[in-house]
């Protein structure tokens, strides 16, 4: 008998333990894990420091694109900060320029004149201007370089038989002792007293005529619908000077 209640107190000893260390209690329909089970806990990664390549944009501030990466990449845009294009400017039609021309040059002022109040009549705007510049005087027909006075005097007879009465010899200023035979504006007419000349054993050449003198140009402006050849044959004359050379009036 007092085996038999000791094995009935082991026996509640035994199910106390194991209904309390061993069974798992009662359900009460939530699931229950242990920590050792749930593996690694998540962490929060580092807010980066102020100034650093990843700190997030300002509300309102341009996103800057990431580095290496080109600055034409697309990246959404701010409206706040998005500007408007700027309208392009239209070109203005640029009027035609007028046409300058230049008459002269004369070698009186009184033809300057004269010229300027028939340019002013045709109702252009005009100027009159004058310059000292190297004037053409003509084709001078000439003996250069004779060597002696006894030689010139031989040619200077032979030009008077032959009938050159506008021969004449040249005051030696510099020392060279030369004879004029004339002086032409038309070259052909100065080319055929040289070969004239030339046939009695003379040695004459054509050489052109220039001196500093003062001249008188009247400078004209045309109105752009305007022809140079026409304006000077309508004012009757045919010495002009157009383009780059001509001088506009101020």
């Amino acid at each position: 008998m007092r085996n038999l209640v000791l094995l009935l107190l082991l026996a509640n000893v035994v199910f106390f333990a194991w209904n309390h260390w061993v069974a798992e209690p009662p359900s009460d329909g939530a699931t229950e894990f242990r920590r050792s089970e749930l593996g690694p806990t998540l962490e929060l990664a580092p807010e980066p420091a102020a100034g650093m390549h990843g700190e997030r944009p300002m509300a309102g501030e341009p996103i800057e694109p990431p580095a290496g990466v080109s600055p034409d990449a697309d990246f959404p845009a701010d409206e706040r900060t998005a500007q408007a294009p700027e309208p392009q400017e239209q070109p203005q039609a640029t009027a035609p320029a007028a046409v300058c021309l230049s008459v002269g040059p004369f070698g009186a002022a009184e033809t300057g004149e004269e010229v300027l109040a028939r340019v002013r009549g045709l109702g252009s705007d005009a100027e009159l201007r004058t310059s000292t510049e190297e004037v053409f005087l003509g084709y001078w027909v000439q003996i250069r370089n004779i060597p002696s006075q006894q030689e010139a005097n031989r040619q200077m007879a032979v030009l008077q038989e032959a009938g050159f009465d506008d021969a004449y010899p040249v005051p030696e200023d510099d020392g060279e002792r030369t004879i004029s035979l004339g002086l032409f504006s038309d070259s052909e007419r100065a080319e055929r007293l040289r070969a004239q000349a030339a046939e009695l054993g003379l040695e004459p050449e054509v050489v052109s005529q220039t001196r500093e003198a003062d001249t008188w140009w009247v400078d004209v402006r045309l109105d752009p619908d305007q022809d140079a050849d026409d304006f000077a044959g309508a004012l009757g004359v045919d010495n002009i000077v157009t383009g780059p050379d001509a001088v506009c009036p101020r």
